[in-house]
């Protein structure tokens, strides 16, 4: 998984600022964008053929634990308060719907690791600032404490 806060940090902004620029909207692909799979961020790019790959994803905290198995755990993250993921989305939303639940995913998530840095910055988490629950009051996975049971801090 990922080593730091700063480590998740940048992968966040790197997919909100890929994001925005309509990364996931390129007319010259033969076939849709995946959200996260055609992301330059991605370990396990679609079609790359290397699903181990997943289990070192610096996403994998979002998961839900029963879900990390899946072929792309990343498709499992709730991104809505109402548990919509990127699987849903896709398969059901347009692909505004998708594009707009992760970005505010992204957004919310970013504000709260800027948040932990600060508190790190204070002196109240190591220097990697990650275990193994999380930081009170911190919601990384849209709304539901309960799917992220591995994100936490040194205290």
């Amino acid at each position: 998984m990922w080593k730091s806060i700063d480590d998740l940090l940048h992968l966040l902004e790197t997919e909100l600022q890929f994001l925005d620029r309509g990364g996931y909207r390129d007319s010259d692909m033969w076939r849709p964008q995946f959200i996260f799979l055609d992301s330059p961020s991605c370990a396990n790019p679609a079609g790359a053929g290397r699903p181990d790959a997943c289990k070192n994803c610096l996403l994998m905290p979002f998961v839900p634990v029963a879900m990390r198995h899946a072929s792309v755990p990343c498709y499992q993250m709730p991104l809505t308060a109402d548990g919509l993921t990127a699987d849903s989305l896709q398969r059901w939303g347009t692909q505004q719907e998708l594009e707009d639940a992760l970005r505010s995913w992204l957004t919310r998530n970013i504000e709260h690791l800027k948040r932990a840095l600060v508190v790190r910055n204070e002196g109240k988490l190591s220097k990697t600032g990650w275990q193994a629950t999380s930081i009170e009051g911190t919601d990384f996975s849209a709304g539901r404490q309960d799917h992220c049971n591995e994100v936490t801090t040194e205290g």
